[in-house]
C-alpha cells in the first residue's frame, strides 16, 4: 500500500516537473523588444518607439504600455507577417508609437510588460536625453511660446491684465456632423495659448460613447493670429469609428496648465523662452483648467438596398488578392492559401470572407495578420488571412474564387469583389506523408476482428469461473446464504446496467477521463518506437474526450465551432483553458508536418500539455 502512494506520489511529482519545463520551454519560444530610433531628441521633436513581439504561434500577443509621465506617446500603427514552414507557424508583430519630449533633461522610458501563458515578459528601460530646441526653432510640442505683448517697453516687467479665458483655451472640432457605421471620422483638439505656463499642461483625451478611437501622430504645433493676438497652438488628431446606429458622443477633451502668477521677466529678452517657459520649480503659478465642449455625432446604419450576400460588415474602399504557396504538391502536404485585403478603412473590424466549399482538402482554421497605416490621417492598412489546405488526393485540384464586398461611404454604394480560381497539381502522396496520422487506424474487416470479438465475449462470459467458484463453495456452512447473496447482486447490477443503458451519454461523460488517461499511457508506449502513430492517438483521445464532455461529435465540426460549443454550455470555464484547448489542438494539427527528428521531442510536450488540461477541463466542464 505505501508503494502503491509512494508511486503515486512520484507521478504527481513528476508530472509538475514536466509541467514546469514544458512551461518555460514555451516561455522561451517568445522573443520581446523595445527600441527608439534616436535616443538624443529636442525637446520640440519627435521619435519612434519600437516594440517587437516574435514567436511560435499565429496570435501574438500585444504588450502593455505603461504610463510614461515625461513624454506625449500616441500610437502611429502596427505590422505583422507569420510563416508557415513544414507545419510550424512563426509570427512577428511590430507596434510603433511616436513620442514627444515635456521637458528638458535626462528622461526614462519605463519597462513595457507582456504577458503570454503566464509568463511576464519585460523589456529593458530606454534613456531619452532631451535637449534645448535651436533658438530658431519652432514652438515645442505640449510647450507654446509666449506672445509679445502689445506696447511693452525691453527690460521692463509687466503685469498681465488681459482676461486669461482669451489667453489660453482649447477648441475640438470634427470634419463630419454625422456618418455611417464604422466610417472615419477626424477628431481635431486644439490648445492655444499667449502667456507662458509653468511646466507642460497635462492633456486629458476624451471619453467617448459609441465609437472607438486611433491616434493620428504626431502632435501638431504652430502659431497663429486670432483677433489681432498672436497665439501658438499644439493639435492633437484622432480617427473616431461608430460602432452602432443612432447617437454617438464625443465628452469634453481638458487641458490643465500652471499659468504664471505674475510675469517678472522681460518677454523680449532672447533667454525668456528658457527662464520662464521650463518651469522653475520654485516658481508660483495658477491653476487653470480649460475644457472643450462636448461633440454629438449622428450615426447612420447601412443601406439595406443592394445589400449583397457577401456582405459582412466591412466599409472603406478595399481591393481583394489570393495566392497560394505552391502550385504542386503530393497528397497530404500542406499548401497555405492566404487572401489579402488592402485598402482604407478600419482593418481590425474586416473579417475573413467564406471559402467555398471544397470537397477535394482537408481546410484548416482561418489566421490572420494585421498592418495599420495612418499616412495623411487616413487609417487604412493591409490584412492578410491565410488557411492551411490539405489536398486529400491526387489529381488537378481546384480553389474557388472568394467574394469580398465592402460598402464605400464616398460613393453610398456597396461593392462586391472577388478573387480568381485557382488550381493545385495535387501528385500521389508517398509513404513518408501517409504515416503521420491524426487518427488510430482501424483494424481491417476480416475473420481477425471477428475472431477478437468473439474471444472478447467469451472473456467476458467465463462460465467456467463460475462451475470452479460453485466446486469450491459448495461444502461451505453458509452455501444457504449463497442463493440470497448472489440474487441481490444481480439485482443491483442489473439496476446500474439499465441505468447507463437508459443514460450512454452520462455514462461516456463520466468515463471519458478514464478513457483520455488510458490512450496517453498507450501514447507514452508508443513513443519511441512510433512517434507517429502516437500523435495520432493524441489527437483521437482529444476529439474523443470534447465529444464524451460535450455529448457532441466534435469530430465533424472545427476548432472554433468547438471553443463556441464548449463556452455555450459551460459558459464559466475559464477562457485561459479554452486557449490551452486551442493550443493543444493545434499543436497536435501541426505535428503531421514536422519533421521526423523532431517529431518524437513535440509528441513528448503535448503528452505534458495533454495530462495537465485534463485537470483543469474536468474542474470547467463540471455538470
Amino acid at each position: 500500500m505505501n508503494k502503491l502512494k509512494f508511486g503515486g506520489y512520484f507521478k504527481v511529482i513528476l508530472l509538475g516537473l514536466l509541467t514546469l519545463l514544458f512551461q518555460n520551454r514555451a516561455g522561451a519560444e517568445i522573443t520581446f523588444s523595445a527600441s527608439v530610433d534616436k535616443k538624443t531628441v529636442a525637446v520640440n521633436e519627435s521619435f519612434t518607439l519600437t516594440v517587437t513581439v516574435s514567436g511560435d504561434m499565429a496570435n501574438v500577443p500585444e504588450p502593455q504600455i505603461p504610463s510614461i509621465p515625461d513624454f506625449y506617446i500616441h500610437s502611429s500603427g502596427r505590422s505583422q507577417n507569420f510563416s508557415i514552414i513544414n507545419g510550424k507557424i512563426s509570427s512577428s508583430v511590430t507596434f510603433n508609437y511616436v513620442l514627444t519630449p515635456k521637458f528638458i533633461g535626462k528622461k526614462q522610458i519605463p519597462p513595457i510588460t507582456l504577458f503570454h501563458d503566464r509568463q511576464k515578459y519585460v523589456t529593458s528601460p530606454i534613456e531619452i536625453y532631451v535637449t534645448q530646441p535651436a533658438r530658431t526653432s519652432q514652438p515645442q510640442t505640449g510647450q507654446p511660446q509666449p506672445v509679445k505683448p502689445a506696447k511693452t517697453r525691453p527690460g521692463t516687467a509687466q503685469p498681465r491684465e488681459r482676461d486669461i479665458s482669451r489667453d489660453i483655451f482649447i477648441t475640438a472640432e470634427t470634419d463630419k456632423a454625422s456618418a455611417y457605421v464604422h466610417e472615419q471620422i477626424n477628431l481635431t483638439v486644439k490648445f492655444y495659448t499667449a502667456i507662458p505656463l509653468l511646466g507642460n499642461p497635462e492633456y486629458v483625451a476624451p471619453q467617448l460613447k459609441g465609437l472607438i478611437a486611433e491616434d493620428l501622430p504626431p502632435i501638431r504645433n504652430g502659431e497663429t493670429v486670432i483677433n489681432g493676438v498672436k497665439y501658438y497652438f499644439n493639435e492633437i488628431r484622432s480617427a473616431m469609428f461608430g460602432i452602432d446606429e443612432g447617437e454617438a458622443m464625443i465628452y469634453p477633451a481638458v487641458v490643465k496648465a500652471q499659468v504664471a502668477e505674475e510675469e517678472d521677466v522681460d518677454p523680449f529678452d532672447p533667454n525668456f523662452f528658457f527662464q520662464k517657459f521650463f518651469a522653475i520649480p520654485s516658481a508660483r503659478g495658477i491653476p487653470y483648467q480649460v475644457k472643450t465642449v462636448p461633440i454629438k455625432i449622428k450615426l447612420k446604419s447601412l443601406p439595406e438596398n443592394n445589400r449583397p450576400a457577401s456582405f459582412k460588415g466591412a466599409v472603406g474602399d478595399y481591393i481583394i488578392s489570393a495566392e497560394i504557396d505552391r502550385k504542386e504538391v503530393k497528397a497530404g502536404e500542406p499548401v497555405n492559401f492566404s487572401i489579402k485585403i488592402n485598402g482604407r478603412g478600419n482593418l481590425k473590424t474586416v473579417t475573413a470572407p467564406e471559402i467555398g466549399e471544397m470537397p477535394d482538402f482537408k481546410v484548416f482554421d482561418t489566421m490572420s495578420s494585421l498592418d495599420i497605416t495612418k499616412h495623411n490621417d487616413i487609417v487604412g492598412g493591409r490584412k492578410v488571412f491565410t488557411t492551411i489546405l490539405i489536398p486529400k488526393s491526387a489529381g488537378r485540384r481546384k480553389i474557388p474564387a472568394v467574394r469580398f464586398s465592402f460598402f464605400n461611404p464616398e460613393t453610398k454604394l456597396y461593392q462586391e469583389l472577388q478573387t480568381s480560381p485557382m488550381e493545385i497539381n495535387v501528385l500521389p502522396g508517398d509513404a513518408a506523408v501517409k504515416q503521420y496520422s491524426f487518427f488510430e487506424k482501424q483494424a481491417p474487416a476480416g475473420i481477425t476482428p471477428v475472431s477478437a470479438d468473439i474471444h472478447y465475449i467469451m472473456e467476458k462470459i467465463k462460465p467456467h469461473f463460475g462451475v470452479k467458484s460453485a466446486l469450491k463453495i459448495s461444502g461451505s456452512g453458509w452455501i444457504n446464504l449463497a442463493p440470497a447473496l448472489i440474487l441481490a447482486f444481480s439485482i443491483l447490477g442489473m439496476q446500474i446496467k439499465n441505468a447507463r443503458m437508459r443514460n450512454p451519454l452520462l455514462l461516456k461523460y463520466k468515463k471519458a477521463r478514464s478513457n483520455a488517461e488510458d490512450r496517453i499511457e498507450k501514447a507514452e508506449e508508443l513513443l519511441e518506437k512510433d512517434a507517429s502513430s502516437a500523435a495520432g492517438i493524441l489527437y483521437s483521445s482529444l476529439i474523443d474526450y470534447l465529444s464524451d464532455k460535450l455529448g457532441a461529435d466534435i469530430g465533424a465540426i472545427t476548432l472554433k465551432k468547438t471553443l463556441e460549443l464548449i463556452k455555450n454550455d459551460y459558459p464559466g470555464i475559464d477562457d485561459y483553458v479554452l486557449s490551452e484547448v486551442k493550443t493543444l489542438w493545434e499543436g497536435l494539427e501541426r505535428l503531421r508536418y514536422a519533421p521526423s527528428e523532431a517529431l518524437q521531442s513535440g509528441v513528448s510536450d503535448m503528452i505534458t500539455r495533454y495530462t495537465t488540461l485534463l485537470d483543469l477541463l474536468e474542474k470547467g466542464l463540471k455538470k
